[in-house]
């Protein structure tokens, strides 16, 4: 093992380097690019209600300690394809909104219900018109997140979990839908601390002074990948590194005690997972040793000792190749469920009997079906395993996925796609059928 502090120096020149890439790449897409995943436009009493493509953001986030609260200011610049009225999320209520230079009414800024009534947004209640760069700026105090202050300081985890909706980044800063991918620079203070508190974030950090952080995530992220955790009091560190195929990267795990097995582990369980699907597709690995459960982040987890191993299969598959949506969730749960729980297990035949239906229930949901996700999203798997066998079964084409999609977002249709290009077999009718749950006898 070696200091914590100084494995993630080492870190730093290779994030630099990462987000540089990665802002690049993302700079040269056409504004817009994102909507080509984005759920259909909708009308609400009267109004055009569109979805945008999130070019930049800048949250200000303050923690006052004497005051016990949390004030957050976010500047959202986006592109708008159509003419109507744009959503971005936001769960608690705003105090101040201010769109293209011009003050709004604290009110502009309300909750809309998706016409299946299965998600919840927020909307800016003024009409944008098609093909036009507009710049919000929302403030609001509150956060749906877990913060607790003391007389010295706080605790604050923004943990997100993926099992109900508005559970992300939304819960304290202004943001999009999964769909949509952006770089976020984050500058947070804590006021009246009177601790030096540690601050973990899975971007580019540079701390400032004391309690005061800037962090640059990088254009690759969606509304899922962000990781802030803010913590008071010393958090039994362990550090390590992994040598991957890509080069060193970093791990620091923190929380409970006996950290250090959590970075033995990880290491085991990172070697294993690149010699069958690629190299590991992050600059870093922070782990946050927890009591019970488990929640990924790109690059960043929150994991019980036993829950490693799955948690670490969702920093390749769920937080570096991302579902659009919580319909698309059942991919990255099935393929994690399929191969730690399961086993990897390969089932006796192909999917046989009535349909059989995991998604397809809304483009607007965010949240991810567990019984779809956990239970028949592996036994798909096991049976396109099945399938497969002749190519190798399903982890040649989770290979091919990683190479095809790192850092990106994914659909149903385009997970079948690189099954189908890896094994080639045509599985629209098994999609068709025991995915999305149709007979044959009825149409998409």
């Amino acid at each position: 093992m070696i200091d914590a502090r100084s494995t993630f120096k080492l870190s730093a020149k290779l994030l630099t380097s990462f987000l540089v890439a990665t802002a690049s790449s993302i700079a040269t897409a056409n504004p817009g690019d994102d909507l080509k995943l984005a759920p259909p436009s909708f009308q609400d009493s009267g109004k055009h209600i569109v979805f945008v493509d999130i070019l930049k953001s800048r949250a200000n986030v303050t923690f006052d300690v004497a005051a016990k609260t949390i004030s957050v200011k976010t500047t959202i610049e986006f592109y708008q394809a159509e003419a109507g009225y744009p959503v971005l999320d936001l769960v608690p209520t705003a105090e101040a909104i201010e769109l293209n230079g011009v003050t709004l009414a604290q009110s502009a800024f309300p909750e809309v219900v998706a016409p299946d009534a299965s998600d919840t947004f927020r909307f800016v209640d003024s009409q944008l018109a098609a093909g036009t760069t507009n710049t919000v700026v929302i403030s609001h105090s509150g956060h749906a997140a877990s913060l607790q202050f003391s007389a010295t300081g706080l605790n604050f985890d923004g943990d997100s979990s993926n099992y109900t909706s508005r559970t992300f980044l939304e819960r304290f800063i202004v943001g999009g839908l999964e769909y949509d991918q952006y770089p976020l620079t984050a500058e947070i203070q804590i006021l009246g601390a009177t601790s030096d508190h540690y601050g973990y974030f899975n971007g580019s950090v540079t701390k400032v002074k004391s309690n005061h952080w800037q962090v640059e995530f990088p254009a690759s992220f969606s509304s899922s990948s962000f990781f802030f955790d803010i913590v008071e009091s010393s958090p039994n560190e362990a550090a390590g590194v992994f040598n991957s195929i890509s080069g060193p990267i970093p791990i620091i795990a923190y929380g409970l005690p006996g950290t250090s097995a959590y970075v033995t582990k990880a290491i085991e369980v990172l070697s294993r997972l690149e010699s069958e699907f690629g190299a590991y597709p992050h600059p870093f690995l922070i782990i946050k040793a927890v009591w019970s459960g488990g929640m990924e982040t790109s690059g960043a987890i929150r994991s019980d000792y036993s829950a490693i191993e799955h948690e670490l299969v969702h920093c390749f598959f769920g937080r570096s190749v991302r579902p659009a949506s919580g319909d698309d969730g059942w991919i990255d749960e099935g393929i994690a469920t399929w191969l730690v729980d399961w086993g990897a297990q390969r089932a006796s035949a192909g999917p046989t009997g009535s349909a059989v239906q995991i998604t397809g229930m809304s483009p607007y949901r965010r949240g991810t079906l567990g019984t779809s996700a956990y239970r028949l999203g592996p036994d798909i798997m096991s049976k396109l395993d099945f399938m497969m066998a002749a190519t190798g079964g399903v982890k040649p084409a989770l290979r091919e996925l990683l190479a095809t999609y790192r850092d990106k977002v994914i659909t149903t249709d385009m997970f079948r796609e690189v099954l189908e290009k890896s094994s080639g077999l045509d599985l629209k009718s098994t999609f068709k059928k025991y995915v999305y749950g149709i007979e044959e006898t009825q149409a998409m």
